[in-house]
């Protein structure tokens, strides 16, 4: 598998034991709790099994790495990849209807058929909270922000008649000679 690397082709593959890494860390990015842009890098298919103590029944789940774009850097390099599910049952069909909404896939009001061939590559807007795990703190998605309610709502205008217009009398004022200028007959 190949991957795209600012105009350059980058090659993936296994390492032996015994290879050389040329690669540093990258640096964890924490971002502020706020609303940010986001694109989809990929989804993977996956089936959800509960625990003993689980709430959620079995069902079907779709693994997403979402990456938040970081308006501090517009390199793109710091923007962090975080993890989402979404459970594909019943009790969480906002959550789903809210995602859809989101990258433009469902309107308001409107049933919607989930197409998950244009969930990657994605875009939309979420709100980022910070999850405080272990005495770690870490970004997570907080809920996605459905598009119809970022954009400003357009007034329905309904059907105006034509105005008709009528014909005014035109006055004109009366002009008074300059120059050598003589009223009368010729």
């Amino acid at each position: 598998m190949t991957q795209q690397q600012n105009n350059q082709q980058v090659v993936e593959r296994e390492f032996g034991w015994d290879d050389t890494l040329t690669e540093d860390p990258k640096e964890f990015v924490l971002l502020p709790a706020a609303d940010y842009d986001f694109r989809i890098l990929s989804f993977e298919r996956g089936r959800y099994t509960p625990g003993p103590t689980s709430k959620m029944p079995a069902c079907n789940e779709a693994n997403l790495k979402v990456e938040i774009i970081n308006p501090m850097d517009p390199t793109g390099e710091s923007n962090p990849v975080l993890k989402y599910r979404l459970f594909l049952h019943s009790r969480t069909e906002g959550m789903l209807s809210a995602f859809f909404a989101s990258i433009g896939l469902k309107e308001k009001g409107q049933p919607a058929q989930m197409n998950w061939n244009l969930v990657p590559g994605a875009t939309g807007k979420c709100s980022v909270k910070i999850k405080l795990y272990n005495g770690n703190q870490y970004n997570e998605v907080a809920k996605f922000i459905p598009r119809y309610d970022l954009e400003p709502q357009t007034q329905q205008v309904g059907y105006q008649a034509p105005v008709q217009q009528t014909a005014q009398p035109v006055q004109t004022a009366p002009t008074t000679p300059t120059g050598n200028f003589t009223s009368g007959k010729f």
